[in-house]
């Protein structure tokens, strides 16, 4: 009888153990999402700087000749660049869901449509320049 007892003292002891292993992945997945997604919301707040959103107008509206750009604009245009690539790195390792990607930052394929040549300008002397805003922009639906 005490043969049975411990066996099932044993079994019930490895079910705990499985399901707080199982509790603790969960909880460790969650929180990386949760760093990632917290990730995202802070580039998000940076992309609406004033800056920035003056310099996603002037790019939607077409004022702004990204091949001749110097300046406070040409600085603008490389941070706003910058956030872009950011946040394709996130969503390209999988550190963020695209569908994320896509309802806070909706402009993204328009921006770099529109900004294309200075990309390519810039790659000239850095081919992997922009690589992964590229990228994020061709996937978006």
């Amino acid at each position: 009888m005490w043969d049975a007892v411990a066996a099932i003292s044993g079994l019930v002891s490895a079910v705990v153990v499985i399901v707080a292993c199982v509790y603790a992945a969960s909880q460790l997945r969650e929180t990386r999402e949760a760093r990632a997604l917290s990730s995202l919301l802070s580039i998000h707040q940076e992309y609406q700087a004033p800056a920035l959103r003056r310099t996603r107008r002037l790019i939607r509206d077409g004022h702004l000749d990204v091949t001749s750009i110097q300046g406070e604009d040409r600085h603008s245009l490389d941070d706003l660049l910058q956030k872009l690539e950011l946040v394709a790195f996130l969503s390209s390792r999988k550190l963020v869901q695209l569908e994320d990607v896509v309802a806070l930052f909706p402009s993204i394929p328009l921006v770099v449509s529109e900004i294309r040549p200075y990309i390519d300008q810039r790659r000239l002397t850095n081919p992997t320049y922009a690589e992964h805003a590229l990228t994020l922009a061709s996937k978006y639906p």
